[in-house]
């Protein structure tokens, strides 16, 4: 039986003695125990039995071509100078010591696009990625050490607590692809969250 996704659950013959027999029988026939060459599997990657008696789970790796990787169609939302000012600007003033004061850092990502509200504190080293994508309501506070990957809009709401080193990312690649194609969703973290 099999899912809709690439992992899987079945019963019976799955045991892991059973998947040993099997591939020892598969071996001595000369063949690989490994999954079937298929369109979606040219690479015969494994599958893997893990010790839970009476089920079976396989997962299917798919096989990388990273040299394929391509995200020419990624929208940066700035040009590569606005980038490149923002990324010494956020090494001198958000990732040094001594620690500058918040209203200063808040008045630095303004500058860049950011929509931030009233009595907002943004603690050191805060790494934000992509300043205009973000929008912060009142009465924030961000802690030390947290990370926003905005490659999409990440929205605060007002009366929100980040604590230190967390890490709000909008980023990810879709790994059913051979080319790793890069995926962006939005984040918004609600009003009051904390």
């Amino acid at each position: 039986m099999k899912s809709q996704d690439d992992c899987g659950v079945g019963r019976g013959r799955g045991s892991v003695a059973s998947w040993r027999s099997r591939a020892n029988t598969d071996a001595t026939r000369g063949r690989s125990s490994s999954l079937p060459r298929t369109r979606e599997n040219p690479h015969r990657l494994p599958h893997f039995d893990l010790p839970v008696p009476g089920f079976h789970f396989y997962f299917h790796f798919h096989a990388l071509n990273l040299a394929s990787y391509d995200n020419s169609d990624f929208d940066r939302g700035a040009p590569t100078w606005k980038e490149a000012l923002w990324t010494l600007t956020r090494w001198l003033f958000f990732h040094t010591f001594p620690p500058w004061p918040s209203a200063f850092r808040i008045a630095l990502l303004r500058a860049f696009g950011a929509k931030i509200g009233r009595n907002v504190v943004i603690r050191e080293n805060v790494n934000i990625s992509m300043p205009w994508r973000l929008v912060i309501g009142n009465h924030v506070w961000i802690g030390e050490d947290v990370g926003i990957l905005s490659l999409a809009q990440v929205t605060i709401g007002s009366n929100v607590c980040i604590s230190q080193r967390a890490y709000l990312c909008t980023g990810s690649h879709d790994h059913h692809r051979e080319d790793f194609k890069l995926i962006t969703k939005p984040i918004t973290l609600s009003d009051a969250a904390g």
